[in-house]
């Protein structure tokens, strides 16, 4: 997980700030330098100021102000507050990326598009209200927004990027609207603080390891109706393709059978469940995700089907007291071994 978000954080900084408009006309007016779309619209490329509250014009020089581009406030440290016209339309990859001292941004209605990025390490932002008129929210758009304590999502946004809330650490709650139809991969890692989640009916898709590490959640409330995901005994689960996705860590029981017909155990799935002692694993289920059973310090024995053909990275990782039963010659057995995991056969 930590090597995907440094990837997108690399990747974010070694693109040359104004690759797209490299060929524009760079313009300045008063504190902003600016370039001149098709249409006549103005997209900021770079603020030259000092203030630490800003407003960004509706126009410069009589050009309506309708985008911010990549980079163009990004690692501004003096930055505390953000206002931007009702003109504006998209905000660029990483446009305001590691302004660690922002802590307030107004959205306004009409804005379509935040690009990869643009909120990234905005430690200090504290809460932030998504218009329903930004249709997807982009990969890692508010990750590393630490003190983030309330979010809105607005009904008429349909997707939720990879990584999109990472480690908003101070996040205890979030509901999504009906009109979201998919959840990305990591989407709410790492949200330590996160204790509830509401997921609607309209959720199509919901990617790899949503909630890993998100060692407070104690209610994932999802409709006993909904077409592809359910919750048994907490545990969310992907009908569609038989995957155990998200367990609670307050989980408080000591034994569970995981259902018949799932196919696989997710990332992190029952990692941090401190007082699972059994779990029993029926055959059908050919894939252990990474960290699933991660530092279940009570766990004791699990057998594990010749159906399982991949286990992941550290899937049982500080389970000191386990011992895994495995048939001879198995893929399990192998595993062990290579991991230094005590078993039997």
């Amino acid at each position: 997980m930590f090597k995907k978000l440094l990837a997108i954080l690399l990747a974010c900084l070694m693109i040359p700030c104004g690759l797209a408009l490299a060929e524009a006309e760079a313009l300045t007016s008063g504190d902003f330098e600016y370039t001149l779309n098709g249409d006549g619209s103005a997209t900021i490329t770079n603020y030259n100021g000092e203030a630490d509250a800003v407003t960004i014009p509706a126009e410069l020089d009589g050009h309506p102000v309708t985008a911010i581009g990549d980079y163009a406030f990004s690692v501004n440290y003096s930055l505390t507050s953000i206002t931007f016209p009702d003109s504006l339309s998209s905000i660029g990859m990483c446009a305001f990326f590691q302004c660690e001292s922002l802590t307030s941004i107004t959205l306004p209605e009409g804005l379509a598009s935040i690009g990869t990025s643009a909120f990234d390490g905005c430690f200090a932002l504290t809460e932030i209200v998504i218009p329903g008129s930004l249709s997807s929210i982009d990969p890692s758009a508010f990750a590393y927004c630490e003190s983030l304590t309330s979010v809105t999502i607005s009904d008429g946004v349909t997707s939720i990027g990879d990584a999109a809330f990472y480690r908003c650490l101070s996040l205890t709650s979030v509901t999504i609207p009906d009109s979201v139809t998919s959840i990305g991969n990591s989407a709410f890692a790492d949200c330590t603080s996160l204790s509830s989640i509401t997921i609607p009916d309209s959720v199509a898709s919901i990617g790899m390891n949503p909630f890993e590490y998100c060692i407070q959640l104690r209610q994932i409330n999802v409709s006993p109706n909904h077409p592809t995901l359910e919750t048994i005994d907490g545990v969310l689960f992907d009908k569609t393709t038989g995957t155990l996705i998200c367990y609670p860590c307050a989980f408080t029981g000591e034994s569970y059978a995981v259902p018949e017909g799932t196919e696989s155990i997710g990332v992190c799935a029952f990692a941090n469940c401190d007082s699972l002692a059994a779990i029993v694993i029926p055959d059908g289920v050919t894939t252990i995700g990474d960290d699933a059973f991660f530092s279940c310090d009570s766990l004791a024995a699990i057998v594990i089907p010749d159906s399982v053909t991949s286990i992941g990275d550290d899937a049982f990782a500080n389970c000191d007291s386990l011992t895994l039963t495995v048939s001879q010659g198995s893929y399990a057995e192998a595993y062990a071994a290579e991991n230094e995991i005590p078993y039997t056969c």
